[in-house]
């Protein structure tokens, strides 16, 4: 009986242990590094989940698409935005 106490008390124990435990994740990753000036990181977990950026945290965005069977994937990258013209240029008309 002491034995069976023990053992529920401790997997209650190492339960409620994991369910508060911290989930550690790096705050961005290296996806092109040359030097200290020229890096370009990926702040999310997800590749596609947001722009890439500078170490100084200016955007320096890169899309990576690959076309499989006809249909394109994006990888990398945000989905560019695309913005309707209000008034055209001299030279776009």
């Amino acid at each position: 009986m002491k034995l069976k106490l023990t053992f529920t008390a401790l997997i209650t124990f190492l339960y409620g242990v994991s369910a508060f435990a911290q989930s550690f994740r790096a705050p961005a990753y290296p996806l092109i590094t040359h030097d200290p000036y020229f890096s370009i990181w990926s702040t999310t977990d997800q590749l596609a989940a947001s722009t890439t950026k500078h170490w100084t945290g200016s955007e320096q965005s890169i899309t990576g698409m690959l076309k499989v069977d006809g249909k394109t994937y994006r990888f990398l990258g945000e989905e560019s935005k695309t913005f309707t013209t209000l008034l055209a240029a001299a030279d776009e008309e």
